[in-house]
């Protein structure tokens, strides 16, 4: 997870300190993540993420339009203690339901590994 392009808000909007203290608690050093783009809102994020830009951590409930119109998929973060549901975005390519590289495999298998452990 640590050598990917992750996309986020900037430190000062209240969702990412929300995010960060969600991820930090559940053992994902935030300060280790390879920031490629700041930006100012959820939108932008979303439009960078579907630029194929990188990754992003965002509550569900930002991206559930998205996701209902397969736009994007996400990865669900299992057995993490969140009062909200938080998932990574990744851009979804028609005609491949899941375009998970091996770059993505690697991650999923870690993320699994790293939620049974918290």
């Amino acid at each position: 997870m640590y050598h990917l392009n992750f996309i986020r808000l900037e430190n000062k909007s209240i969702i990412q300190q929300s995010i960060d203290k969600i991820l930090n608690k559940n053992k994902i050093n935030v300060s280790k993540l390879i920031i490629s783009l700041e930006t100012d809102t959820i939108d932008k994020l979303k439009s960078a993420v579907q630029a194929g830009l990188g990754v992003a951590f965002v509550p569900y409930l930002t991206v559930e339009t998205e996701l209902k119109q397969n736009l994007f998929q996400t990865i669900q973060i299992k057995n993490t203690h969140l009062q909200q549901q938080l998932s990574i975005l990744n851009l979804r390519l028609p005609n491949k339901p899941n375009n998970f590289t091996g770059f993505y495999h690697k991650f999923w298998h870690l993320i699994t590994r790293i939620s049974k452990h918290v």
